[in-house]
């Protein structure tokens, strides 16, 4: 994976891209950062020599004219939605649309993204264990940074959410929740491990084992079984291939993830995380009113009560919490402040409905599972994306975006070290 690098504009497009799940927690801008940097990738297209092909497939034009339509007419016929709100959400689609649907995955460096992708890991979760073992000694400190204002919907000052994770005794570094970070990290283990396993790198090796242990000390239950997930389809690869190295990596890996996993299984805040969620279920059911039941099912419940129509076309776009807050579904489930969050895949279905959700996939998964011709890494890297998307809010988040464009790149064959 090591090459020379000529920096160019779409380099710094991508390290961009890589830093904006952190960057974008804050309110550096009158506007969120995201805004800013879909607006560079516009502006590098227009100056660019890159030949960047902007005309849409018909599946890409249908699904983006279908989105802009239907929820600009269900939101304009509801009430408690003003006129700019309806603007600024349909605008942020159109600006996701353009350059995670069309723009990233032409302009992408294969090479170049990844070294800075696993860089960027690298740095978090040694600061994140380095965080939770003096946490453990009981002198825990937040990184943060004081005296900003989150990027969230309720604008919290991120004093308060230093005082929350110290309270909690719980970190992200420089994320505003362990499952934040936990999401950014995951696909970049399943990168790092499948994307050229009969050769992969000591180096590369040891820093997915560096991630891991990152990963299980957010004591993101979500990020811990994904990895556990990842490493055990592994050692089943690794298992069934021949040779020394393969003897050689077992006798390595086997016992150090043992290690690794009675170490932190004895943690206190790890086994009352375990705890939580295993008392957050019921005779095999979510009990309601749980996290675990927000992330899992919340979704589900509202979508099963919406009418035949709107199970279709959905609520719009960005819409889901206002639609619920209008006809009161969902509020029997959780609290007032807690309407609106669910699965990723439950709000892709709640906002944009079947017809809007199945032309999502035709443009995506479709896509990746026509092309994928038994790549390892896209095989895992897509199961990863559905159990993010299955268990955590990403739906055009982040969290998922990010990982989907190494998907697209991988089973497009752009060149991995293309030229712009």
């Amino acid at each position: 994976m090591e090459t020379k690098f000529k920096l160019n504009l779409w380099h710094i497009y991508i390290f961009l891209l890589m830093l904006l799940p952190i960057i974008n927690s804050y309110r550096l801008l009158p506007i969120a950062f995201i805004y800013f940097f879909c607006v560079m990738g516009i502006v590098f297209a227009m100056i660019s020599h890159k030949n960047i092909s902007l005309r849409l497939k018909s599946n890409h034009f249908i699904y983006f004219i279908y989105v802009l339509v239907m929820s600009l007419v269900i939101m304009a016929g509801q009430q408690g939605i003003t006129i700019s709100e309806i603007a600024i959400r349909l605008t942020y689609f159109a600006l996701i649309f353009f350059n995670f649907y069309i723009l990233a995955y032409q302009t992408w460096d294969f090479n170049f993204a990844i070294k800075i992708y696993k860089n960027i890991c690298l740095i978090v979760s040694v600061l994140m264990i380095i965080q939770f073992l003096l946490s453990s000694m009981g002198r825990p400190i937040c990184l943060i940074p004081s005296g900003m204002i989150a990027n969230t919907g309720d604008r919290l000052s991120t004093n308060t959410i230093r005082a929350l994770q110290i309270a909690g005794n719980r970190f992200s570094t420089f994320f505003l929740e362990p499952a934040h970070q936990a999401q950014y990290v995951v696909p970049c283990i399943a990168i790092l491990l499948f994307s050229d396993m009969l050769s992969i790198k000591k180096k590369d090796l040891i820093i997915s084992i560096v991630l891991t242990i990152g990963v299980i000390a957010t004591t993101s239950m979500q990020g811990i079984l994904l990895c556990g997930f990842i490493w055990m389809i592994y050692l089943y690869e690794l298992m069934k291939l021949r040779g020394s190295r393969k003897i050689g990596r077992l006798i390595f890996l086997i016992p150090l993830l043992i290690t690794v996993l009675i170490y932190f299984l004895q943690q206190p805040i790890i086994q009352n995380q375990f705890l939580k969620k295993t008392m957050s279920i019921n005779q095999g059911i979510v009990s309601k009113g749980t996290s675990m039941y927000r992330r899992i099912n919340y979704g589900w419940d509202c979508y099963r009560e919406f009418d035949l129509v709107h199970k279709i076309i959905g609520c719009g776009y960005d819409n889901v919490s206002n639609y619920l807050y209008t006809t009161g579904i969902g509020l029997q489930y959780v609290s007032y402040e807690q309407i609106g969050y669910m699965s990723g895949l439950s709000e892709m279905f709640c906002e944009i409905g079947i017809v809007g959700s199945s032309l999502n996939f035709s443009i995506t998964i479709f896509v990746i599972i026509n092309n994928m011709r038994k790549n390892k890494m896209v095989t895992v890297l897509l199961i990863t994306w559905l159990g993010l998307m299955l268990s955590s809010s990403v739906f055009d988040g982040l969290a998922s975006l990010i990982p989907l464009t190494f998907m697209m790149d991988a089973t497009m064959k752009r060149n991995a070290g293309n030229q712009v």
